[in-house]
């Protein structure tokens, strides 16, 4: 690994991250699973070592779906699978949340408005949880939080654009925008991966009671899961270097 060869760079890149990906996974998969949920995960496995030309978008889909349930379920919030995509008790009630992988800034209105519709269908309220890996270029992996904050801001403006329209959704309590960026650090005696995940939540609710919800749910996420993420990071760079 040298900084001369940006694409064996990215290939390694690619390879940690969804390592880093099913770790979290299988520390927080629960032991008693259903058939579908099953299927899930023998799809998404699949996918994500197949050397097949196919789209892999099903598989990228479904791992995200279950990365963001191991980064509900690291937050303490209990979480299980369910329409449209996740279920998640707090405050004493019951949620949805919508996951959605995004690609591009054309589906962006398209992909939110579907997540909205979906919650709906289930007479749900909840969150929507984007993924917005596709829209991070250029943020930088490692600096001062206000300069990697104000880029990452500034990737997902599209996004952003379309919260006030969201907010007049009642469904919606709100919506949590989730990134990684990756940058090579190659100064030291071995070449070392930055690979942070970036969120952005931004809360609808105008109950007070549902306000109380999203900010502890938005805290506990950005607070208890980033900690316990940082640490498995950890514990996963010890196993891979021995």
């Amino acid at each position: 690994m040298t900084r001369d060869d940006p694409t064996n760079a990215a290939i390694v890149a690619e390879a940690i991250r969804d390592m880093w990906d099913f770790y979290l996974i299988a520390r927080t998969l629960p032991q008693e699973r259903d058939a579908d949920t099953e299927g899930k995960f023998k799809l998404m496995l699949r996918g994500a070592t197949s050397a097949a030309k196919d789209d892999l978008s099903t598989p990228r889909d479904l791992q995200f779906e279950s990365l963001v349930g191991a980064v509900f379920a690291m937050a303490d919030i209990p979480t299980r699978p369910a329409p449209p995509d996740l279920g998640f008790t707090l405050g004493g009630q019951e949620w949805g949340a919508a996951v959605k992988r995004v690609r591009s800034g054309n589906q962006l209105a398209k992909r939110t408005t579907e997540a909205r519709l979906q919650l709906e269908e289930e007479n749900l309220h909840g969150v929507i949880v984007v993924n917005v890996d596709a829209f991070l270029e250029g943020v930088p992996a490692s600096g001062a939080p206000g300069e990697v904050g104000r880029a990452f801001e500034a990737g997902v403006a599209r996004l952003l654009r379309l919260l006030p329209d969201l907010a007049k959704q009642r469904s919606l309590l709100g919506i949590v925008a989730m990134g990684r960026v990756v940058g090579w650090e190659f100064d030291g005696d071995k070449p070392r991966l930055l690979h942070p995940w970036l969120f952005k939540a931004s809360a609808f609710a105008e109950d007070r009671a549902a306000r109380g919800v999203v900010d502890e749910l938005f805290q506990l996420l950005q607070q208890r899961a980033g900690a316990r993420m940082d640490e498995s990071l950890r514990e996963l760079e010890r196993s891979l270097t021995g």
